[in-house]
């Protein structure tokens, strides 16, 4: 964006609600993207052509915003509830985050040395070494970007950990706080865009600045009895309803959260395991979305009807999911579960 946003809770604490829209952003980031690149390869629309999903602020920019909000929350509820230290929380935000970015980082050198025809894109160590280390740096085109494109909300998102550690080993007590001001502060008075690249960026500190705040009501209010909830959550929906999309992006993703978790209980009861095995995987749907996406445009027949270009779509929609998987069980999953017992183990 997380933007999937990359921040992970413990899966028998998660919230039901968090994980569905954890996988809703991802697949809205997924399926602009496609839009994007499919208009881009010059192919003829014969059903898509809106990179718009839902309405017209539900486009990958928006799910981004989505995920900082929910990274918010979930780092404000993470130092709330658990008692530890600024470095084992930056310690667990770095094998959370890390090691999938870098696998998918070292896919996509292989893919533009493989098949270069396939993507506008190409390397060079110096942005890589960067990259890696989620620092700013010009790629070979002179965009500040990062080596994996989508890797420049985990700059942003890591600027913000790196934030929250600092007020964190500093202040403790009020470090939610201090870093919630500090997010807002620092971009009204830095000489040039904070932190890393994106005319976004502002917006996106804010976000996590608005995820904050929602998980300070939630610790205080979460419990309230499910009438109170679905009254709130109502007046919520229908708030979001009237308030003009386009004015406040920024109010609209945290509105999205606020509702969602207003309904938890309701949610829970489904106990639907696909949205939340989707939501497990969102990480590594947002990381390798992009080059799945452009290596199916590049090697399947372009599309001359409108059935073939929804076959198209189908192709792209599952092999990402088929990558997702993968990235996830044999990336996520083992590297979380190895660094944290060699790092984070507590002593007894």
């Amino acid at each position: 964006m997380r933007a999937a946003n990359a921040s992970g809770t413990d899966q028998k604490h998660s919230l039901e609600t968090i994980q569905w829209l954890r996988f809703l952003a991802a697949w809205v980031v997924v399926y602009q993207h496609f839009q994007n690149n499919y208009r881009i390869a010059g192919y003829s629309y014969y059903f898509g052509g809106d990179a718009r999903f839902f309405n017209e602020i539900w486009t990958g920019a928006f799910a981004v915003q989505l995920f900082f909000v929910i990274s918010g929350f979930l780092m404000c509820l993470q130092v709330r509830t658990h008692m530890m230290g600024a470095g084992r929380f930056f310690a667990k935000r770095i094998i959370r985050v890390t090691p999938a970015y870098w696998v998918w980082s070292f896919v996509i050198i292989l893919v533009l040395e493989l098949v270069p025809a396939a993507f506008a894109d190409e390397w060079n160590w110096s942005n890589t070494i960067f990259s890696l280390f989620y620092l700013p740096s010009s790629n070979p085109d002179g965009a500040v970007l990062p080596l994996l494109a989508q890797g420049w909300s985990l700059n942003i998102e890591m600027g913000c950990y790196v934030v929250l550690a600092l007020c964190m080993a500093l202040v403790s007590r009020f470090a939610l706080i201090i870093c919630g001001t500090l997010l807002v502060v620092l971009p009204l008075i830095w000489p040039v865009p904070f932190t890393y690249l994106s005319p976004m960026t502002g917006a996106m500190l804010i976000a996590f600045v608005a995820g904050i705040v929602l998980g300070e009501l939630y610790a205080r209010f979460g419990e309230a009895a499910n009438a109170k909830r679905l009254v709130l959550g109502l007046v919520l929906l229908a708030a979001y309803f009237y308030w003009p999309l386009e004015q406040i992006s920024n109010l609209h993703a945290w509105l999205v959260v606020a509702i969602a978790l207003c309904f938890e209980p309701w949610v829970a009861r489904l106990n639907w395991k696909l949205p939340r095995y989707l939501g497990d995987i969102s990480y590594s749907t947002y990381l390798g979305h992009y080059i799945v996406i452009r290596l199916c445009l590049y090697f399947l027949p372009v599309p001359t009807s409108i059935a073939t270009e929804l076959l198209l779509q189908v192709v792209v929609f599952t092999l990402t999911f088929i990558a997702s998987q993968l990235s996830y069980h044999f990336v996520e999953l083992p590297s979380s579960k190895a660094l944290s017992a060699r790092f984070l183990k507590r002593k007894a």
